[in-house]
């Protein structure tokens, strides 16, 4: 049995274009996030009935959460010690983003991208 694999098609290239630029951003803002964006678009329109059939199936949001030195600039809103709190938060569902994927039924996912201290289990 062979398989033919299907070109993707640039077909919808416009509407999703106008779709990624209609949202309340600059244009381009998001850099590479579009163009990925607009790659899974793509292949989702290829078998799609109707072109505004685009689904993201099990959505994970990823926090990446480090500290990046400009604390110790004094020009951030809060110390460095604040990220391990904030963490802490995240992993026991306290935080506005676990409202929000909780809400829309994505899973939340934080990343150790360099926190300095250690994040303390809430009580």
């Amino acid at each position: 049995m062979t398989h033919t694999i299907t070109s993707v098609t640039t077909q919808f290239d416009e509407l999703i274009q106008a779709k990624i630029d209609g949202k309340t951003k600059p244009l381009g803002a998001l850099g590479q996030l579009e163009i990925i964006a607009k790659k899974i678009a793509r292949i989702q329109l290829m078998n799609a009935t109707q072109s505004n059939a685009l689904v993201i199936n099990n959505p994970n949001l990823f926090v990446f959460a480090g500290d990046h030195g400009v604390a110790a600039e004094g020009v951030s809103i809060a110390p460095s010690e604040v990220t391990g709190q904030m963490v802490a938060n995240f992993a026991t569902g306290g935080a506005a983003i676990n409202v929000f994927c909780k809400q829309l039924g994505w899973q939340l996912s934080v990343v150790d991208a360099g926190i300095l201290h250690e994040p303390k289990q809430q009580t």
